[in-house]
C-alpha cells in the first residue's frame, strides 16, 4: 500500500510519496519503492504512482522514463496535454504489453466479479440455512442466475470507459468472450446455467473493458505541475486498469482532480491510505463519519418503522390522516438534513481553516506540510496492530513556475559519489547522442 499526499496553492504544488510495497499477498513489505518521479527532464511536471506499480506486466516507473525519453525536451501548453500525450504513448506501443499478458489481465478481471457473485450467493445459502431452509440444485441453479442478472445489471448501467465504435466493440466482445471461457467453465460448473446467465457472464467481461468496472488491481497516476500557457498549477489524477486489444483503460477521478485558475484552488489531496489526511482536514476519522451517518439513517428509520406500526391508521376519527409514502419522504428529508448540517459544520469548522491557511503558505512549508501528512499516516500504521504498509524514506518534490522540478528529500538506491555517469546522461541532449 501507500501513502501520498499532493498540496497545491496558486503559487506551487507539493508532492510527498512513502517508500512502501507490498509484495507476496501482503506477507512482505518493502521500503524503498520508488513513486514520485519527473514527467519531463526540462519541464516543471511531476507524476506519482499508487495502487499496481505495474501496468499489466511492464513496471511504471519504466513506463514513466520511457515517456520521458520519447517527450526529451519537448512542452506542452497545458497540464492535461502531457497526461493525454502519455497515454496515447502507452496507446502507441502494444510492444510494451504482450497480448498473453492482456488475456490474462482480463481473465483476472473478470474472475473477480465472478468470485462476488458467487460470494453473494453463498450468502443467502448460509442465512437461509440458519432459519432451516435448504435449496436442491435447481433451486441453488436460479438464486445464481438471479445474482447473475442483478450484477449484470449494474454494470451495464456504468458509464463508459473506452472511446470505441460498434465493430471494435464487437471484435473485443468476442476475445474476452474466448479469454474466459474456461474460468467460466470451472468456477460456475456445479450450476446449470441457462443460456442468457452465460452470456451475461460473457457480457460482465466485456464490461471489465468497456465501461467503469475497476477493482482492486488498478493504478493511480497524479500528473502534477504547469503546462506552457499556464501560470497557475494543477493536479490531473486518473486511474487506469490495465490493456486489452492494445487499448488502454484508464478514466480521470474528478475528486481527484483540480484544474487551478488561480481564484481559490488551493487544496489537499491524498491518495491511497487517506484516513489520517481525512482525519485532519475533516476532524473525525472517515470511519467513524461513516459509521454516524449510518446510524443517523438508521435510527431515523427506526423511529420511522416504529410510528408505522403503532400508531399509523387509516381511521380519521383519531389521528390527522397521512399515508406511508409521505411519512416516508418526510423522514427522508430528516435524515439529508441531518447529515447535510453534519457535513457543513465539518467543512467550516475543519477543512476550510486548514484550505485557507494552504492558499498562502510558501513553498518550503507546502512540501513540510505534505511530508508530515505522510509521516502521520506511517506513524499510525507503525502503532496499530495493522501491517506497517506505509513507511520508510518520503520523497518529497516542490513545483513552481519559476524554479521548475526541485527535489525537498530524494532517495537513491546508490551512492551518488559512485555513479556520476548517471547524473552527467541525465540532461544529455538527443543531438549530443547523435554525435557520438
Amino acid at each position: 500500500m501507500t501513502a501520498e499526499v499532493a498540496i497545491i496553492n496558486s503559487n506551487a504544488v507539493a508532492l510527498a510519496a512513502d517508500s512502501a510495497v507490498t509484495v507476496g499477498g501482503g506477507k512482505k513489505i518493502y521500503n524503498s519503492a520508488i513513486k514520485l518521479f519527473t514527467l519531463s527532464k526540462t519541464e516543471p511536471v511531476g507524476v506519482m504512482i499508487y495502487g499496481n506499480a505495474d501496468l499489466i506486466s511492464a513496471p511504471w516507473e519504466t513506463l514513466i522514463k520511457l515517456f520521458r525519453k520519447h517527450i526529451h525536451n519537448k512542452c506542452f501548453n497545458n497540464l492535461k496535454t502531457y497526461g493525454d500525450s502519455f497515454f496515447k504513448f502507452l496507446n502507441a506501443n502494444s510492444k510494451f504489453f504482450p497480448e498473453k499478458e492482456q488475456d490474462r489481465w482480463i481473465e483476472n478481471q473478470s474472475v473477480m466479479w465472478y468470485q462476488d457473485i458467487l460470494k453473494e450467493t453463498e450468502k443467502t445459502f448460509e442465512e437461509e440455512k440458519i432459519h432451516g431452509n435448504h435449496f436442491d440444485d435447481d433451486e441453488r441453479s436460479k438464486l445464481l442466475e438471479l445474482n447473475i442478472n442483478k450484477f449484470h445489471e449494474f454494470l451495464s448501467s456504468r458509464p463508459i470507459t473506452l472511446d470505441i465504435n460498434n465493430s471494435e466493440a464487437k471484435i473485443i466482445n468476442k476475445k474476452a468472450k474466448n479469454a474466459v471461457k474456461e474460468a467460466i467453465n470451472y468456477l460456475f460448473r456445479d450450476f446449470t446455467l441457462s443460456k442468457k446467465s452465460l452470456n451475461n457472464l460473457y457480457d460482465i467481461a466485456f464490461f471489465c473493458v468497456y465501461r467503469h468496472t475497476f477493482l482492486r488491481n488498478s493504478s493511480g497516476i497524479v500528473i502534477a505541475g504547469f503546462g506552457d500557457d499556464e501560470i497557475y498549477p494543477s493536479v490531473i489524477t486518473y486511474e487506469v486498469a490495465g490493456v486489452y486489444d492494445n487499448k488502454l483503460i484508464y478514466r480521470t477521478i474528478d475528486g481527484k482532480t483540480i484544474i487551478s485558475n488561480g481564484e481559490s484552488d488551493a487544496g489537499i489531496i491524498a491518495f491511497a491510505q487517506e484516513d489520517m489526511v481525512a482525519t485532519l482536514m475533516q476532524g473525525v476519522n472517515p470511519n467513524l463519519l461513516e459509521y454516524m451517518n449510518s446510524h443517523i439513517n438508521q435510527s431515523m428509520t427506526d423511529i420511522k418503522n416504529f410510528i408505522e406500526e403503532n400508531f399509523y391508521t387509516d381511521s380519521t376519527e383519531q389521528y390527522i390522516p397521512i399515508d406511508k409514502k409521505t411519512l416516508g419522504d418526510n423522514f427522508q428529508q430528516l435524515i439529508d438534513a441531518s447529515i447535510k448540517n453534519l457535513q457543513n459544520q465539518i467543512k467550516e469548522d475543519h477543512i476550510a481553516p486548514v484550505v485557507n491557511m494552504v492558499a498562502s503558505l510558501p513553498k518550503d512549508e507546502l512540501a513540510a506540510m505534505a511530508e508530515s501528512l505522510v509521516n502521520l499516516t506511517a506513524f499510525k500504521r507503525r502503532i496499530t496492530e495493522s501491517l506497517e504498509t506505509v513507511g520508510g524514506p518520503i520523497d518529497v518534490a516542490v513545483i513552481s513556475k519559476g524554479d521548475g522540478f526541485i527535489w525537498v528529500k530524494r532517495k537513491h538506491y546508490f551512492p551518488a559519489e559512485l555513479n556520476q555517469h548517471f547524473f552527467t546522461n541525465y540532461f544529455r541532449c538527443k543531438e549530443h547522442e547523435e554525435d557520438k
